[in-house]
């Protein structure tokens, strides 16, 4: 998935949140104005991501945390450019890349489609 694609598809997403809050918004300003309430229809869960149910890559080999981490110090810094290069799922590579932040090897910064990853010196 490209990043354009990555950020349309978060778009679309805080767009249908947007839309279900402006819903239950105007519901609220009906009943405070004296109309009578309406049912308001239930919202739909946020969209969530798709897994492929991947947890290895396509070679047949487990996914090493010390895999992840070389990936990073070769300069590569988004789960997704790293799943692309061991042909996984990006949410096997986050799961990797959040226990070496926990290990204290890597760290973030940014958020969603602005996350990068680095190598913590040691």
């Amino acid at each position: 998935m490209s990043l354009t694609t990555g950020v349309a598809e978060d778009l679309r997403s805080k767009i249908g949140e947007a839309e279900q809050e402006l819903q239950v918004l105007r519901s609220a300003l009906l009943v405070l104005d004296g109309q009578p309430k309406r049912q308001p229809s239930t919202p739909k869960p946020a969209p969530t991501r798709r897994s492929n149910g991947q947890n290895k890559p396509s070679n047949g080999t487990v996914l090493s945390e010390e895999k992840v981490l070389a990936a990073v110090r070769s300069g590569q810094d988004q789960a997704r450019t790293i799943a692309e290069e061991f042909g996984t799922d990006t949410d096997t590579v986050r799961d990797r890349l959040k226990a070496l932040e926990g290990a204290g090897a890597a760290k973030r910064t940014g958020a969603r489609a602005l996350t990068r990853w680095h190598a913590v010196a040691t």
